[in-house]
């Protein structure tokens, strides 16, 4: 989820040579303040319904993506990982 919400989203927003890098500046804060709020919004996150730059949204949905989104009985045990790992990142960034 990680990699489908933040990384790749983020990937393409770097390399926009129309986004100046004095731009990236506001793009950071936003990914911040989203790390730092998805412990109020763990579950929205990992249904993929909390995302961290609502202006570019550009989630590569395929098969499996569809699989992480999907419930399972190991959800609890993944929510708990990813408020762990998510204010990890957001401490690093």
């Amino acid at each position: 989820m990680v990699c489908y919400l933040i990384t790749a989203p983020l990937w393409p927003i770097i390399e926009n040579k129309g986004i100046h890098i004095f731009e990236m500046d506001n793009r950071y804060l936003q990914l911040v303040n989203f790390l730092d709020s998805t412990s109020d919004h763990i579950e929205e996150f990992l249904m993929g319904e909390f995302l961290p730059f609502d202006t570019d949204p550009c989630v590569h949905k395929d098969a499996i993506y569809q699989r992480l989104v999907k419930p399972s009985e190991l959800d609890t045990h993944t929510m708990t990982a990813l408020k762990v790992l998510l204010a990890g990142l957001a401490k690093l960034c």
